[in-house]
């Protein structure tokens, strides 16, 4: 039996992101990924690339691929298989590891919104397919950085605020001096 061992690149330290999109690698340029031809009758045609498009997310760390092993009602056999999910721990509620599932007809839409903006656009993505709005923190971050309307895309009241909000009112000042402090992750805000 013939073994092969993947060659594994070592990084430049001085560079660990070489294309600056916050991953590992070198991600295709969006032309590859989404482009056109003029066929013979005159009509443009669309294609969409998922493999590279999803190459893209994996290398800037914006999606993960795991089992569906929640599916508790379907066979052993199907819970074996990959799915993507897009990731967005902290952004509902804070110490909350979470991710949305992508479907494969999402995948475009997933793209595009990470190609608008590479540091929020998957989280906006997870915003409107969750249809709610992130933690107060948070919100304000994404609102400072003026490229997304959240207040437009009607999306519901984060319930995790509310419950902070009530929690806050029935026990007393904790939660109140930590958003008058910024109510942020450490690290967060530098985003």
């Amino acid at each position: 039996m013939l073994i092969i061992e993947p060659e594994i690149l070592p990084f430049d330290s001085d560079s660990p992101d070489p294309d600056g999109d916050g991953g590992y690698g070198v991600a295709p340029e969006p032309k590859r990924i989404l482009w056109s031809m003029k066929l013979g009758d005159g009509r443009q045609e669309v294609e969409f690339e998922q493999e590279l498009a999803l190459a893209t997310l994996l290398l800037a760390e914006k999606v993960f691929l795991n089992s569906p092993w929640w599916k508790e009602a379907w066979p052993e056999e199907a819970r074996k298989s990959t799915c993507i999910l897009a990731a967005c721990n902290d952004i509902f509620a804070w110490g909350c590891a979470d991710a949305e599932e992508v479907d494969r007809m999402e995948l475009e839409s997933l793209w595009k919104h990470h190609t608008a903006d590479p540091t929020w656009g998957v989280v906006v993505w997870c915003l409107k397919k969750r249809r709610m709005l992130p933690q107060a923190p948070v919100r304000k971050i994404i609102e400072r950085e003026g490229i997304w309307d959240l207040q437009g895309m009607h999306l519901r009241a984060n319930s995790y605020d509310a419950l902070c909000s009530r929690w806050n009112a029935e026990r007393g000042q904790p939660v109140a001096d930590w958003e008058n402090e910024g109510g942020g992750n450490p690290g967060l805000e530098s985003l």
